[in-house]
């Protein structure tokens, strides 16, 4: 069997054309799991049998580009990207910024790295940096950038070659240059200077050294060129001819970039809605998109069943609605039908009105995450209550449309017609913030109303840690640099290298940004029952600066945030509002054992008179006792006067009291 194919491979995007039927010029085969026959020739052989192949990309920028044009024909906007001015210099500027995400080709961190270095100021320069950014090419970067800013001279081999590579500063980078050269050097045809680039790119020995001897007979005849530097311009031209990329391919690749680059500039809300619509699969680049349009200054709405659409759409000025298909586990089709019904006969009234309009196209699973992600607080702002009740709702709105769809009449619906049964469901405590935002992060993948972390900045900042949106401006301090942040893991990825070590990607948040913590073997199994989405950690990150590929982010060491909370921050003040709340406060305080924290309670005697009572030390002093204390009505805990919002102190005048017996 040794030298026979193992496999069938069809090309994704290669058509291929003839004059005649296809059959009298190559066999074809029949994939069982297409409907299109493909050659049995593959992409050399169809050439030299008399077709034409065609390589057709089908790329999603075009149709986002295009819903971009939509959203800003529904607001009286007119946008025709084919007509944009290629000069705009605040759009140039805008990309050398390197705020690159969602432009095509250019929001890779690798490629942000080298927009930063060149500063790209022309369209002709976005063409180069697609085509330079791929392996090969990318070695020529830094000489590319220090000739564009003058650090680095440029200079040619021969004169001729000027006119082939001025536009890239004496690189050669494009296939056409090869060609060019090749023209003007030795006096190719275009034809058969695409032969040369050919055998360059296959490195064939026999076809180069063909291909040698005529160019260096050209090149005497054409240019007066001796065989020695004829010889070294050949080999230049080979080096680059091996990676050199399709000019043509490159430029339009460059014109989406920039098309792409333009439209979240000047169209910033409809640019974040389209490309959100075509990545709603991916919770992770979601997230990514929220942060950056949040940067921007725009606002990402919640869902709602009554203002949403099933997909991302822009509302208002600059707001961007959450799609109702970007919750996981609905469907585009069950949202889009429930839309289309909201649509018919009208927004939705209460909880008993979706209940029995949506239940033809609701299971309890989709149920479920609609009041998990908010997108019913509309209709009832309590979703504990929704969601303990949510087989009760489903069993009631099913019913209820049931006897509505129903042709008979009975008994009760004849006496009582136009009568309604109300939907009552138990009564039940809210959800605090943290299991709010906790069951928001299972239905959508990442936070969207508030982040866990946005009630601790006073408590991060005691700490000295960095927010990870630092990291971005971080300096590259290799990997003994370390910077400590905070954060809640929304995602763990173990893999296993090649030697069989497992390692893992850690997903974590906080309130400016979302990254992406490579932790190998020894830190994964020590951890490893900590790094369990919805905790929150303190991780010590090396920045490990990877070159064009970017800054590599490595965990040291990862700890609970709350234990090293409690470790430094040692006061716990306690507000009561009654005396008669004293006990149930020395209850918790003294359940909790003890430890090194020091309590200071403020009581107040009545309407116009407070004391404080210091408490002294040996306290134990974690978020578990403050979550305790705050369970009694009227009593607020923090571990820092300052965190207590205005509204939540008392204006009255204080009494200060040292305890000296054991209170």
């Amino acid at each position: 069997i040794e030298g026979l194919h193992r496999s069938a491979g069809t090309h994704a995007a290669g058509l291929v054309i003839a004059d005649r039927p296809i059959t009298q010029l190559v066999p074809l085969y029949q994939d069982p799991r297409a409907n299109m026959p493909a050659t049995q020739f593959d992409l050399n052989w169809v050439e030299q049998a008399g077709l034409v192949k065609f390589d057709f990309l089908g790329l999603k920028t075009l149709s986002i580009l295009r819903q971009i044009e939509k959203f800003a024909a529904a607001r009286g906007k007119t946008i025709a990207f084919e007509n944009i001015p290629l000069d705009d210099a605040d759009v140039y500027a805008a990309i050398c910024t390197c705020k690159t995400v969602g432009l095509f080709q250019l929001e890779s961190t690798g490629m942000q790295g080298v927009i930063a270095d060149l500063q790209p100021d022309r369209f002709t320069d976005i063409i180069a940096l697609v085509a330079l950014y791929r392996p090969g090419p990318m070695e020529n970067i830094p000489s590319f950038v220090a000739r564009k800013h003058g650090r680095e001279t440029i200079a040619y081999l021969h004169p001729k070659l000027e006119q082939v590579a001025c536009e890239t500063y004496g690189i050669l980078i494009y296939q056409e240059q090869v060609l060019k050269a090749a023209q003007v050097l030795a006096g190719y045809s275009l034809g058969s200077a695409d032969v040369l680039r050919k055998a360059m790119g296959k490195k064939i020995k026999s076809e180069m050294d063909a291909q040698r001897a005529v160019f260096i007979k050209g090149a005497l005849e054409h240019s007066g060129i001796e065989a020695d530097l004829a010889n070294a311009i050949f080999d230049q031209i080979a080096s680059f001819a091996g990676y050199g990329f399709n000019k043509a391919h490159s430029a339009c690749y460059a014109l989406l970039a920039y098309q792409t680059a333009y439209a979240r500039f000047y169209f910033p809300a409809e640019f974040f809605a389209a490309n959100m619509n075509y990545e709603m699969a991916s919770t992770d680049k979601l997230a990514v998109f929220k942060e950056d349009l949040q940067a921007q200054g725009l606002k990402l709405l919640p869902p709602d069943v009554n203002a949403s659409d099933a997909l991302f759409k822009v509302e208002g000025d600059q707001d961007i609605r959450y799609g109702l298909a970007a919750i996981k586990g609905v469907g585009q089709t069950a949202m889009a039908a429930m839309v289309a019904e909201r649509e018919s006969h009208g927004p939705f009234t209460d909880l008993r009105d979706f209940a029995v309009r949506a239940a033809p196209f609701l299971n309890k699973k989709q149920l479920e995450q609609l009041i998990l992600s908010g997108a019913l607080d509309g209709l009832h702002a309590n979703r504990a209550e929704a969601y303990y009740a949510l087989e009760h709702i489903l069993s009631f709105g099913q019913a209820e449309a049931a006897e509505l769809n129903s042709a008979q009449e009975n008994l009760f619906l004849g006496a009582a017609a136009g009568i309604e049964m109300p939907l009552k469901l138990p009564a039940a405590p809210d959800w605090n913030t943290e299991e709010r935002l906790n069951r928001e992060l299972e239905a959508l993948g990442f936070f969207l109303s508030d982040h866990p972390l946005n009630h601790r900045m006073a408590d991060l900042h005691k700490l000295g840690l960095s927010s990870i949106a630092d990291l971005v401006g971080a300096p590259h301090t290799g990997p003994k640099g370390l910077t400590k942040i905070a954060g809640v893991i929304s995602a763990r990825q173990e893999r296993r290298s090649a030697k069989g070590a497992k390692f893992a990607f850690l997903t974590v948040s906080d309130a400016s940004a979302t990254a992406e913590i490579m932790i190998f073997s020894d830190l994964l199994v020590r951890t490893r029952e900590l790094l369990e989405a919805g905790n929150t950690v303190q991780i010590d990150v090396a920045l490990d600066d990877r070159g064009e590929q970017g800054t590599r982010l490595t965990a040291q060491d990862i700890r609970p945030l709350e234990d090293l909370i409690a470790q430094r921050l040692k006061v716990l003040k306690i507000f009561a509002t009654r005396p008669e709340q004293i006990e149930k406060i020395k209850s918790i305080l003294a359940q909790a054992g003890q430890g090194t924290g020091t309590v200071e309670l403020v009581c107040d005697l009545d309407a116009h008179h407070s004391v404080t009572l210091n408490l002294g030390r040996g306290y134990r002093v974690d978020k578990s006792i403050a979550s305790a204390l705050s369970t009694i009505e009227g009593v607020t805990v923090a571990r820092d006067e300052n965190t207590i919002r205005p509204h939540e102190r008392r204006k009255v005048a204080p009494y200060t009291a040292q305890l000296v017996d054991d209170p």
